[in-house]
């Protein structure tokens, strides 16, 4: 019985409603029981078994894969059988085994639990189990939907992030998000060189010639260049077929062009930019042997521009005004830590800090769209999702006491 004092008055009450003695009728509130629960000390109060590592295989790995997986493979099976009635009979049917296999897929890892050493919580009625199953199949089944819109989500949020970091560290959107969407492979690759010589290889091999002529070379002005960019341009906008000479001739002159341009002209940089990439689109379709070629080169120079630790303007050399700041934030520098700092807000602002913040974030999005979409995955995240609402409501009754909060749990026959 009841070891220590009793003073919580709503308790007291009710003991006293039993006529004084408690072993005259059952205490049934689950409020009233913890409170009973906790002043008994041969029933201590236990902490949760997800302190322990095989708590948290059998949490983590365990229940997911056998939960998720019956369910899934239930959900398919039964998609089948009722495939004969269409698209609706093919998810009411999918819908409705997957939740049936949820009760015996839970008994299976928590017998699972018992040769770990594990002590499964109280056993819920099937009814309960059953409606719980439902509830991950419909919370499942919503993930998978809602998947490839999440996705886009992502990228759309990304790209607004990739043009605010074009300002910041003068690296092109464009690159930035050719980060993001290759994630940490846009790091691997041939450098800058070696890719420039396979794309010259190549361009020998369809019949272009790829050294700049003597037009080029001696032109001051830039009217040679200007002339031939302009002409292939038209010739594209009006829709006619571009050789690969051409195409190559019209993006070479582009690149001397850009080159003359001051870094000031962003506007001007930026229109030639894309005009270049519609050049560079150009030789891959007049000639598809150039086509691997080109995305190698082209991944290369994105890679370039992504490994630069400062500040780049719009011509992809480093921004004059940083190196300048950094000399003259480590000459008036007193301590380590703020030479730290003054590096720290270069590196900040650089191409190689954004390029590997869109890497990381590109695989992370990724991440989540794929669990998101695996029918597994999918249904272990509703079923983590469910019990941590479900745990919050205790918590709330509890007034955030944990071990109120579990003994109330307990009392229900439910666990966490």
């Amino acid at each position: 019985m009841v070891s220590g004092p009793v003073t919580d008055p709503e308790l007291l009450r009710q003991l006293e409603s039993d006529g004084g003695d408690s072993s005259s009728g059952p205490v049934t509130d689950p409020a009233l029981l913890a409170q009973l629960e906790s002043n008994n000390p041969s029933d201590p109060v236990q902490s949760p078994q997800g302190s322990s590592w095989k708590q948290k295989v059998s949490d983590y790995l365990v229940h997911p894969l056998i939960e998720g997986g019956s369910m899934a493979v239930g959900g398919a099976a039964g998609a089948v059988i009722g495939s004969p009635a269409g698209p609706i009979g093919a998810g009411l049917g999918g819908a409705a085994l997957a939740t049936a296999m949820y009760p015996p897929a839970k008994r299976a890892a928590e017998d699972v639990d018992r040769m770990m050493g594990l002590t499964p919580p109280p056993q819920p009625s099937i009814g309960e189990e059953l409606q719980k199953g439902a509830e991950i199949e419909t919370a499942g089944r919503v993930m998978n939907v809602a998947a490839p819109a999440v996705g886009r989500l992502f990228r759309s949020g990304a790209k607004k992030v990739a043009k605010l970091g074009q300002g910041i560290t003068g690296a092109r959107s464009n690159d930035i998000m050719t980060a993001y969407d290759k994630g940490l492979s846009v790091y691997g690759g041939p450098g800058l060189k070696k890719a420039g010589k396979i794309f010259d290889d190549a361009a020998i091999k369809s019949g272009a010639k790829v050294e700049p002529g003597i037009e080029e070379l001696l032109d001051p002005q830039l009217q040679h260049a200007k002339d031939v960019a302009l002409t292939v341009a038209n010739k594209m906008r009006g829709g006619e077929q571009l050789s690969a000479q051409e195409a190559l001739s019209g993006r070479q002159a582009l690149d001397f062009i850009k080159e003359a341009t001051p870094f000031w002209q962003a506007k001007k940089l930026r229109g030639l930019s894309g005009l270049r990439d519609e050049f560079a689109q150009a030789v891959e379709q007049a000639s598809p042997g150039l086509k691997d070629a080109s995305t190698i080169y082209r991944n290369a120079k994105v890679r370039s521009t992504l490994l630069k630790p400062m500040r780049i303007n719009k011509r992809g050399d480093y921004s004059a005004l940083l190196p300048m700041m950094g000399t003259i934030g480590s000459a008036v520098t007193r301590s380590p830590e703020e030479l730290a700092a003054t590096g720290g807000a270069i590196l900040a602002t650089s191409p190689l800090a954004a390029g590997a913040g869109a890497a990381l974030s590109g695989e992370a999005a990724r991440a989540t769209t794929k669990l998101m979409a695996s029918p597994v995955a999918s249904r272990a995240i509703a079923s983590k999702v469910l019990d941590s609402s479900k745990a919050r409501e205790y918590l709330k009754k509890a007034n955030g006491d944990k071990d109120l909060a579990r003994k109330m749990a307990k009392a229900d026959g439910w666990q966490f």
